[in-house]
């Protein structure tokens, strides 16, 4: 569960926590029967809290108990009779932060009740939020509490058709005391840690002696960047259409898996807007390479991280491997690890955290895996630029998510060399290079050099494309920036941090809009593949250096259609054939 509450909580939670072996008060209180020894049943007076979470573990740790079972055993254990409408008014969810409230015994049995929230999903997300951002050392204050409280409902849907409370003094005060924030004021900056400094030393040490445990391809890294998937170089397009660069709308967030020695494949993730883009018309999206989830604010959520990782445990438990996966400790990582039982909470993936604000420097995807893929999907964006404009059509109208995708893919399964993988884990010093047994540390040394010249390379044979006659060229640092965007790195701040926070308590899912990028994608008919299949060939006969082995695929491929074709005939056929037969 991810909410915690401090010691004298008021808050609901949206699910009851697991409850401790000890099913009944230990502790003497005045509110409950002092002798033990005596049979006389007393009459009923306010119901305190002890008692209520006596109940509520009670129930928990016997699920097919029912209520008038349970009414029966609270008159054995405090002589005390309730009615089972009582029973029920415990178990109820309101009552659920006493799962997790640290007060005495003592401070529970009295009869005064602690008082419950009248909004207990918008309280529990604040004071979730605001505890997140104390243990950062964000300054807090009385209005900012207001405002996120005023943020907070507005994202949480099941409170669309209420009216919207005054976020008052009193209700401020109300809040404070039901969670127990006697300080919720820092002053000074927000300290930001780095490789520096000392606890984050000792964390990445740490990280490094776990790392020993696991075999070099049992050791995966987890990281996502945004992509402004039709971004065009700064100031380069010489003709009148820039109808691109609405940077907003085209980001989308996409997620990459890699492991030490660059053996495996895993599928990227990408987080759009839409459920349906309209471009996915007649796709099979399990044919794209990739894993598609989307919601408005197209971030890899908490919730989505939490069926990553039950997606990437599913394929080592059937692959019998347990392995060991790196992540930084952004919100929505940490809430879908929480949502998963923890770092351990997984039978085939051990998640452990980088040390915070260190992932520039310490993090393997950031030490240039995730450049060289950005790289080489903009190298396709702006061949397809180019012959867009030879054909006098406007690139920006033309293309769609389902380009982007498929850029996606090709840059990331053919183009991310295993080399660069394992180069860039070396690098960031997770592993050592001793580990890499099959090679001398000074070949290691040798392979970082070489990908960095071909890096270089490719950065070279872009800015040749980028100097076409409809472009203006760029010089190094904005290419460097067209390639990587500042604004693609995903950094926590505390919106993102609020969001995913809201997530957890959202009663019903966020709606998606449909997507606007482009017209529907018409079915293509057959015989204009076909046709396209016999232009193709004949350019290659034309052609000079004409490849014969180019011919051959194209014919290989041209049975192939038309065998599925055919069946389908066959099929539909037969089908005619039995119901006229059995009509």
């Amino acid at each position: 569960m991810v909410t915690k509450s401090g010691p004298q909580s008021g808050q609901s939670a949206p699910t009851v926590d697991s409850l401790t072996a000890n099913s009944t008060p230990t502790d003497p209180s005045p509110s409950l029967s002092s002798s033990s020894s005596s049979s006389t049943t007393k009459r009923r007076r306010a119901m305190t809290d002890l008692e209520r979470r006596a109940i509520r573990r009670r129930k928990e740790e016997n699920p097919s108990h029912k209520q008038d079972e349970i009414v029966e055993w609270f008159r054995h254990e405090f002589h005390v009779d309730i009615t089972q409408g009582m029973v029920s008014k415990a178990l109820d969810s309101k009552y659920a932060y006493l799962d997790t409230d640290k007060r005495k015994p003592y401070q529970l049995s009295k009869s005064k009740r602690t008082p419950v929230p009248d909004w207990p999903a918008l309280e529990s997300a604040l004071f979730e939020w605001q505890q997140k951002m104390q243990k950062k050392k964000a300054i807090i204050t009385s209005d900012i509490l207001k405002e996120k409280a005023h943020e907070i409902w507005q994202l949480l849907p099941q409170y669309s058709d209420v009216k919207e409370p005054q976020w008052s003094n009193g209700w401020l005060e109300g809040f404070k005391k039901r969670h127990n924030i006697k300080k919720y004021s820092n002053h000074g900056e927000a300290g930001s840690a780095g490789i520096e400094e000392p606890d984050n030393i000792r964390q990445m040490e740490a990280v490094r002696n776990k790392c020993k445990l696991y075999l070099l391809r049992d050791i995966l890294n987890m990281d996502e960047t945004g992509l402004f998937w039709k971004l065009a170089p700064h100031s380069s397009l010489a003709t009148e259409s820039t109808s691109g660069g609405k940077k907003l709308k085209d980001r989308v967030t996409v997620a990459f898996t890699v492991n030490a020695d660059g053996s495996e494949e895993f599928d990227p993730w990408i987080v759009a807007k839409s459920e349906n883009p309209r471009c996915f018309k007649h796709i099979d999206r399990r044919k794209l390479g990739i894993m598609y989830r989307f919601n408005k604010t197209k971030w890899m959520t908490g919730l989505i991280i939490e069926e990553y990782l039950r997606w990437l445990n599913n394929i080592m438990a059937a692959r019998g491997r347990k392995v060991l996966l790196l992540m930084d400790n952004f919100s929505g990582h940490e809430l879908g690890v929480e949502l998963c039982g923890g770092k351990t909470g997984l039978s085939n993936v051990e998640v452990e955290w980088l040390p915070p604000n260190t992932t520039s420097h310490w993090q393997p995807l950031d030490q240039g895996i995730i450049a060289s893929f950005k790289l080489h999907y903009r190298k396709q964006w702006i061949r397809y630029m180019l012959r867009e404009y030879e054909a006098e059509r406007d690139p920006f109208k033309t293309v769609t998510l389902l380009h982007a995708i498929q850029w996606t893919t090709e840059s990331w399964k053919h183009h991310v060399r295993r080399q660069t993988i394992r180069a860039c884990f070396w690098k960031s010093t997770v592993v050592k290079k001793e580990q890499y047994d099959e090679d001398a540390p000074h070949e290691i040394d040798d392979q970082w050099d070489q990908e960095d010249a071909r890096a270089q390379e490719d950065r070279e044979e872009l800015q040749k494309v980028i100097q076409a006659d409809v472009f203006l060229g760029l010089e190094p640092e904005s290419l460097d920036v067209f390639i990587s965007p500042p604004e693609e790195t995903i950094e926590e701040d505390p919106q993102e941090a609020l969001i995913s926070i809201c997530e957890r308590y959202a009663l019903i899912d966020y709606e998606s809009d449909s997507d606007k990028y482009s017209d529907d994608l018409d079915k293509v008919p057959y015989q204009k593949v076909i046709d396209s299949l016999e232009t193709l060939t004949l350019y290659e006969l034309q052609q000079e250096d004409g490849n014969r082995d180019n011919l051959l695929k194209i014919e290989a491929l041209k049975r192939s259609i038309f065998a599925r074709r055919t069946s389908k005939v066959k099929q539909t056929t037969l089908d005619s054939f039995l119901q006229t037969a059995t009509g």
